[in-house]
């Protein structure tokens, strides 16, 4: 409040000072101008001596050492300079004069303020030019975005028809091929073509991308929405199937790299595949059947038992699945597991993983193949004990 208040003393001081000294520069000037006249008129010789002795004085004194000053501007000059010497002392206090300083040091700051204000305007401007720029650019990236957005979407409309068409494509051709190797002595014709390799590749990658697909939470596909892609695994599975089922083909698979390479992927299909479903059930009993087919020979029934998760797969399905077939394909492949006469203790491992009490459940159902056949792996197993 101090500071306010004696900022506004020191601006209405400041203001009489500036009209004092405005009415001093008027006197001034007019006491210049008479005395330029005066000066004029003595120049001309117009000042006569009866003057001079009037005021008492001589013409050469009163031209080097005195001026003729009306007796009026003297008085009224006299008086001005009275007023100014009783006001100024008065004006001109100790707190004026301590103020002056702080008044320089304002004038600096407004002038540093000014510079700066100037600098942040020409700063300002750059920043709209560029602003301007940005925008222009940032326009014309907006358009380039949507054509090339315009264009995928182009593009992933040309794919998904090209992808369409090559599984409707590989859907029929695999379908043949399934229907064809059902005869058996087409198989070795099968087998014995340079592609052949390449063809147990795509089994293998399809059915793994498939069930990677599946496995991540993505629905599974209903017969309309994915007719085309379920009807394409079913076909490779079941020409898998189709060749394990002859002699020649079991062997070829059970020792060729890419054979095995098939069967493992199997292996893991048949635990992987999501359950109670009835599209996953289809492809789940195939594989069983094929792999089924593959313990039937002798070097294959030794590479299914070494991959020991395999009858853990076999007890999960037995008590997690509802669906008849694919218990009966599971007892089948179990069955024929635990009957490997050089491995014995593959019924022992059974016996670990495999609870009686579910092998009596499946006994009791009211399919007779399953029934009859859980009963002989009971009674399998019982003699393995006594033993």
């Amino acid at each position: 409040m101090d500071e306010r208040r004696g900022a506004e003393v020191f601006k209405e001081l400041a203001r009489e000072v500036n009209e004092a000294v405005k009415e001093v520069r008027r006197n001034l000037g007019e006491f210049l101008a008479e005395w330029k006249a005066f000066q004029e008129e003595g120049s001309d010789g117009e000042v006569d001596s009866s003057q001079n002795s009037q005021f008492g004085i001589g013409s050469s004194f009163c031209s080097k050492e005195y001026v003729i000053v009306r007796k009026d501007d003297l008085e009224r000059l006299s008086t001005e300079i009275m007023q100014l010497k009783e006001f100024l002392p008065k004006v001109l206090d100790g707190e004026v004069m301590s103020a002056l300083p702080k008044l320089v040091k304002k004038e600096e700051e407004l002038y540093c303020t000014s510079r700066d204000m100037e600098q942040l305007t020409t700063g300002y401007k750059l920043l709209e030019e560029r602003v301007d720029t940005v925008m222009t650019d940032c326009e014309k990236e907006r358009e380039e975005k949507f054509n090339l957005q315009y264009k995928v979407s182009a593009l992933m409309d040309q794919l998904c028809q090209q992808s369409d068409f090559c599984s409707s494509m590989g859907s029929a051709c695999c379908t043949l091929l399934w229907r064809v190797s059902r005869q058996e002595e087409v198989i070795p014709a099968i087998l014995g073509g340079s592609s052949v390799g390449d063809y147990l590749h795509l089994v293998g990658n399809t059915l793994d991308s498939f069930i990677a697909t599946y496995k991540e939470g993505a629905p599974p596909p209903t017969q309309e929405e994915a007719s085309n892609e379920l009807q394409f695994v079913l076909a490779i599975c079941g020409t898998i199937t189709n060749i394990a089922a002859s002699a020649f083909g079991r062997d070829f698979l059970c020792t060729n790299s890419d054979g095995q390479t098939v069967i493992e992927v199997f292996i893991n299909a048949v635990k992987e595949l999501p359950l109670k479903h009835p599209s996953f059930t289809r492809i789940r009993n195939l594989l069983l059947m094929s792999l089924y087919n593959i313990s039937i020979n002798h070097q294959g029934i030794k590479y299914l038992n070494a991959k020991g998760n395999l009858l853990h797969t076999m007890g999960w399905l037995l008590e997690e699945e509802e669906d008849n077939q694919l218990k009966l394909n599971s007892l089948k492949l179990l069955q024929s597991l635990i009957l490997e006469p050089d491995n014995p203790s593959v019924a022992h491992r059974a016996l670990e993983v495999i609870p009686m009490s579910l092998l009596r459940m499946c006994s009791q159902d009211r399919n007779m193949e399953i029934r009859q056949i859980a009963m002989e792996i009971m009674n399998d197993l019982n003699v393995l004990k006594g033993h």
